[in-house]
């Protein structure tokens, strides 16, 4: 639900509240997928996000809730777990 201001007919910091939680959502579906997908734990997962986020190879977006990456084989199991090995400094 959107409220507007009385005075100024800006919206009200409920929509932003919906924001964040849009956010959270997104990266909670991408953290499930990685976990589903490849049987890593969630601080793994976590990482991973972090990993593509930083590289720009992913986005969330706040709109619709939902993570985009800039190519669908950055969700192949190989590329995942190089990621992981990427972020934690193993490669």
């Amino acid at each position: 639900m959107v409220y507007t201001c009385a005075i100024c007919g800006c919206m009200t910091t409920q929509s932003y509240r919906d924001m964040a939680q849009r956010l959270v959502n997104a990266e909670n579906s991408f953290i499930e997928c990685v976990r589903r997908d490849t049987g890593f734990t969630q601080a793994q997962a976590e990482t991973v996000m972090a990993y593509f986020i930083k590289h720009k190879l992913m986005k969330l977006n706040a709109n619709d809730g939902q993570f985009y990456v800039k190519h669908g084989a950055f969700l192949e199991r190989d590329v995942l777990t190089r990621a992981l090995k990427q972020a934690e400094g193993k490669a």
